[in-house]
């Protein structure tokens, strides 16, 4: 499978000068006739310009780079942020997937001094960024999107549109630096030459393998998208917001990939061994099951107190009812039935959270929402993790089977789509950490 026509920059050399930092496509990009991006460093203003000539008067420095990763405002300047190094981790349908390893942040404006660089408020949120981007895994890809499971990108009217560049279509949800790319994408929207200097990150977990089983090859993979609303650390971000999204939701998606010839699919371990193992793999047949996780839908908290365990804090807040019904309207929109696994101790310190969500489900009218309690820390007590099927089980008795999965079948004539997943298992502890 080629990159779609509309697939971000593979390579971008950057071009740095007092006036305008330049953006001219490059890799396999140059061979396609592109325009050049500017930024302008008094104005930061965004353009396109149809090539270099005339662009620069007096260039200092270029830079090989591999995608824009945004522009973000701190305290007192607005910083340029690109992607410089990339380690391919993957391949899925032919087309490589990275993880971003090294990056650079540069003043937009030219006029900064270093000692307003060395402003202690401007300094403190210069390393908070850089902590996040080194700490943070982001992987990309310039022909794969990472940002929406097999079903969105095989049922969706926009994610399944490949005439459309790729930040549009991929899920704003998982769409981590979409916030960075709020001025590139307002400028993409009158200015089409834009879009291909867009490139969707996506946070959280991803592996590919290749195996065989009775010489039949496959690739199975987890992905793990880590939502960009309401994101934080362990008790630093608890709860809900008034717009219903909770802090640390993730989407997993488990898919297994099989049958067809010509080598489109591979894991990093098995690159060297690729005609045999996982490089006969074409995918045209995929399964995928997603789950998702995340914090208890009502207002609370954890209030540092300097001791091992923070205060906890419910908040009857008059708006909860309104929030909480804001987020299960939209996961059931999006996955359809939900099956609610709460995980959360039903007694001592936890037992106010679990005792907060029964009352908050109790005032919701959706028979796509369907609670089940379990006490995973008593139940599984001593390493006795296959006490879950218990869970399991009832889950299925509820009516969660264990044939909703997504099917699609790419050798069939008509619909290629053979069967939709139309209910997921939400699952949530006090962490939800992903």
């Amino acid at each position: 499978m080629s990159a779609p026509a509309s697939a971000p920059h593979d390579g971008i050399k950057l071009y740095i000068s007092p006036d305008v930092y330049a953006f001219e496509p490059a890799g396999q990009s140059a061979e396609k006739a592109g325009a050049v991006l500017t930024i302008n460093r008094k104005t930061g203003d965004v353009a396109t310009k149809p090539n270099m000539d005339g662009l620069l008067t007096a260039r200092e420095r270029t830079m090989d780079i591999y995608g824009i990763l945004g522009l973000l405002k701190l305290s007192t300047t607005e910083f340029l942020v690109v992607i410089t190094s990339r380690s391919k981790v993957a391949s899925l349908f032919g087309q490589p997937i990275y993880l971003a390893t090294d990056f650079r942040v540069l003043p937009i404006s030219s006029s900064v001094k270093s000692n307003l660089l060395s402003n202690p408020v401007e300094a403190a949120l210069l390393a908070m960024l850089k902590t996040h981007l080194y700490s943070a895994p982001f992987y990309f890809s310039y022909g794969v999107d990472l940002t929406n499971s097999f079903q969105r990108q095989s049922t969706h009217p926009v994610a399944s549109d490949l005439s459309k560049p790729l930040w549009e279509r991929a899920d704003e949800r998982f769409f981590w630096n979409r916030h960075l790319n709020a001025r590139l994408i307002e400028a993409a929207g009158s200015n089409a030459q834009v879009s291909p200097f867009i490139l969707p990150c996506m946070y959280g977990f991803l592996a590919i393998k290749s195996a065989t089983i009775n010489g039949k090859d496959f690739v199975f993979g987890l992905l793990a998208r880590r939502s960009r609303h309401r994101a934080g650390t362990r008790y630093f971000s608890r709860g809900i917001d008034k717009d219903g999204h909770v802090s640390n939701f993730n989407e997993s998606e488990q898919f297994v990939v099989y049958d067809g010839e010509g080598g489109a699919v591979t894991g990093s371990a098995f690159e060297k061994e690729k005609t045999s193992i996982g490089g006969r793999v074409e995918g045209k047949i995929r399964m995928s099951y997603v789950q998702t996780r995340g914090s208890v839908p009502v207002f609370w908290a954890e209030v540092n107190n300097l001791r091992y365990k923070p205060d906890l804090l419910i908040m009857e807040k008059p708006e909860t009812v309104e929030a909480t019904r804001k987020h299960f309207e939209e996961q059931t929109q999006i996955y359809g039935t939900n099956y609610l696994a709460n995980l959360v101790n039903q007694k001592g310190y936890e037992k106010p959270v679990k005792e907060a969500y029964e009352q908050a489900l109790q005032t919701l009218e959706n028979d796509k929402v369907v609670y089940t309690y379990y006490d995973f820390h008593h139940e599984c007590k001593g390493m006795k993790f296959e006490r879950v099927m218990g869970l399991v089980e009832t889950l299925e008795k509820k009516g969660l089977t264990q044939d909703n999965f997504f099917h699609y079948d790419d050798s069939r004539s008509g619909s290629k789509v053979v069967r939709e997943q139309d209910a997921v298992l939400r699952t949530n502890c006090m962490d939800c950490l992903g």
